[in-house]
C-alpha cells in the first residue's frame, strides 16, 4: 500500500510567528527543554546557526537570536485542521510529529492525490512542505526529507536499496545510538555500506537486530501506517425543547451529558483526556471552550466538574438552543499510575524540567518572551565550547616573543624551543568587562614552523599562548 510521508520543516516556527507577528524577519530558533535547537529561521542559518546546536553555541554565532521554548502541544493544536484535510481523503492518517505525518493512499491516481495535497497545503499553511512516496515509512520519510519544496519525490518499488544507498545512518531515528557505534566500528556509516555486509556477520554481530538491519536497509520496516488521527471520542448532544435564557437549565443539560459519557466510558473501560464544550445558540452561532485534563477522568463527578468550569469561561449573551460535549483522548488507564520500582533520580529530575518548562510557557506567553529568562541563556560561551573551533586545547601559558615593526609576533620561545612564524591566518581584538573597567587584548592565529597551529594573545605587557591545534 503506498504510503505518502509530509514533512512540514519550519511548521513549528510558522505558528510561533502567527501567535508574535514581529518576529517575522528576525533571527529565531526553537529549543527543548535540554537547550538543544530543533528548529532555526533561514535568518539564524544564515549566521551560521544549525539544527543541533546548544543555545550557548548558538548565541556565540548570532548574539541577537531569539530563542523559545518549543511548545509541541500548541503546534499539534494548530495543525489539526491540516490533520483534518488528510483524514478525508485517507482513512488511515499516522502524525509522528508537527513536522512528520503518514498517509496510506489507497486507489487509482496515487501520485497526483499526493501532489493536489501539497498543492492545497502549500496555499493554506504558506510554509514550505515536503512529500515522499513509497511502499514503508522509512523509505516516504527520508523520501520527503529530500524532496523538492512543494514536490512529490516517488521512490518505486524494488528501488528502495538503491535509493537508501547513499544516506548516513546518524540521520535514522529507528537505529540506537549503541547500534550506530557498533556499525561505525565496522566500517559502516550508510546503508550501502550496510548492505554490502553479508547476512552472517550482521546475524553474528547483532543477533536478531541484524536481519532486522538488513531488512531495513533494503526499505523494509516493517512498520505500517497506524490509524491515529482522527483520535477516538464520545460525543453527546443535548438539544432544548425550546430556548433556554437561565444558567441552571444550562448546568442541568451539562450533568445529564456528563452522566451519559461516564456510562460510556465505563461500559468501554477507558478514560477520557480532553473535554469540549459547544455552546449553540439562537442565532446559530457557536461557543466552544475546551481543555486537556492534567490527569484522567471516567466519573460523572469529574467530568461534570470540568464541564462547568469550561461554562463559566464562555460568555453567553443570546438563548441556547443545544449543547454539546466531547470527550477525546480516550484510552485505558486511570488518573494513578504506580511508580516504577527502577526509576532512578534522572528520571525525575526529567520529569520535573518538563513540568517546569511547561509553566514557563505559559508565562512567556502572558507576559512575553523576555518575562522570564533562564541563567544558562546568560552563560557566555567559550570559544572551546563551539563546535567550529579548532583549537581543542586550550593554555594559558606566558610566553616570550619577538615582534616586527608593526608589532606582530615573528617568533617565540615556549618549554626550550623556538618556534618561527610562518603566517599570520588571522588577528581581532577581544575585550572582556571587569569591576574596574574594560580590558583589551589583540589575538592572533598563527600557523609555525615546527608545524603546528597556535593562538598568541597580546595583553598590555606581556604574551600569552591561548590554545594549541590537536
Amino acid at each position: 500500500m503506498p504510503v505518502a510521508c509530509f514533512h512540514l520543516p519550519q511548521i513549528a516556527l510558522a505558528c510561533e510567528r502567527s501567535r508574535l507577528p514581529r518576529l517575522w524577519g528576525e533571527a529565531v530558533a526553537l529549543a527543548d527543554i535540554s537547550q538543544n535547537l530543533l528548529v532555526v529561521s533561514a535568518e539564524a542559518q544564515h549566521a551560521g546557526v544549525q539544527v543541533g546546536q546548544s543555545v550557548i553555541s548558538a548565541r556565540a554565532f548570532c548574539p541577537s537570536l531569539i530563542v523559545l521554548p518549543y511548545d509541541r502541544e500548541a503546534y499539534e493544536g494548530s495543525l489539526t485542521l491540516v490533520w483534518d484535510v488528510f483524514a478525508i481523503e485517507s482513512s488511515v492518517v499516522e502524525p509522528v510529529s508537527p513536522e512528520i505525518c503518514f498517509v496510506e493512499l489507497q486507489g487509482r491516481e496515487v501520485l497526483e492525490r499526493a501532489q493536489w495535497l501539497a498543492n492545497a497545503l502549500a496555499t493554506r499553511i504558506l510554509t514550505p512542505i515536503q512529500v515522499g512516496l513509497a511502499e514503508s515509512k522509512l523509505v516516504a520519510e527520508q523520501a520527503a526529507k529530500q524532496s523538492p519544496e512543494g514536490k512529490v519525490l516517488t521512490v518505486p518499488l524494488g528501488r528502495e536499496a538503491r535509493f537508501l544507498a547513499p544516506i548516513a545512518l546518524e540521520q535514522i531515528a529507528q537505529i540506537d545510538y549503541a547500534t550506530r557505534q557498533r556499525l561505525f566500528r565496522l566500517g559502516v556509516k550508510s546503508f550501502g555500506e550496510l548492505l554490502r555486509l553479508p547476512k552472517q556477520e550482521l546475524q553474528r554481530q547483532f543477533r536478531q537486530k541484524g536481519w532486522m538491519l538488513h531488512k531495513m536497509a533494503q526499505g523494509e520496516d516493517g512498520d505500517k501506517v497506524r490509524p491515529l488521527y482522527p483520535p477516538p471520542s464520545l460525543e453527546q448532544w443535548f438539544p432544548f425543547d425550546e430556548e433556554v435564557c437561565d444558567r441552571a437549565s444550562v448546568e442541568y443539560a451539562l450533568h445529564q451529558c456528563a452522566e451519559r459519557l461516564s456510562r460510556e466510558l465505563f461500559e468501554r473501560r477507558e478514560f477520557c483526556r480532553s473535554l469540549t464544550l459547544r455552546i449553540w445558540l439562537q442565532n446559530e452561532t457557536l461557543l466552544q471552550e475546551a481543555e486537556k485534563l492534567a490527569s484522567p477522568v471516567d466519573t460523572r463527578q469529574e467530568i461534570a466538574c470540568v464541564l462547568l468550569r469550561l461554562l463559566s469561561r464562555l460568555r453567553i449573551d443570546l438563548p441556547v438552543i443545544a449543547v454539546e460535549v466531547k470527550a477525546a483522548d480516550l484510552g485505558a488507564g486511570g488518573a494513578l499510575q504506580m511508580s516504577l520500582p527502577d526509576m532512578d533520580e534522572a528520571a525525575m529530575l526529567k520529569s520535573k524540567r518538563a513540568r517546569l518548562e511547561k509553566t514557563l510557557i505559559a508565562l512567556r506567553r502572558r507576559y512575553g518572551m523576555g518575562a522570564v529568562v533562564s541563567l544558562a541563556l546568560l552563560h557566555r560561551a567559550k570559544r572551546i565550547h563551539l563546535w567550529a573551533h579548532s583549537l581543542t586545547k586550550l593554555r594559558n601559558e606566558r610566553v616570550q616573543v619577538v615582534v616586527n615593526r608593526e608589532g606582530e609576533p615573528l617568533r617565540y620561545f615556549r618549554r626550550g624551543q623556538l618556534y618561527f612564524v610562518k603566517q599570520i591566518r588571522d588577528r581581532w581584538k577581544e575585550s572582556d568587562w571587569e569591576w574596574d573597567g574594560v580590558s583589551e587584548r589583540t589575538a592572533y592565529r598563527i600557523e609555525t614552523e615546527p608545524s603546528g597551529d597556535y593562538e598568541l594573545i597580546q595583553l598590555e605587557v606581556e604574551w600569552r599562548l591561548g590554545g594549541v591545534s590537536d
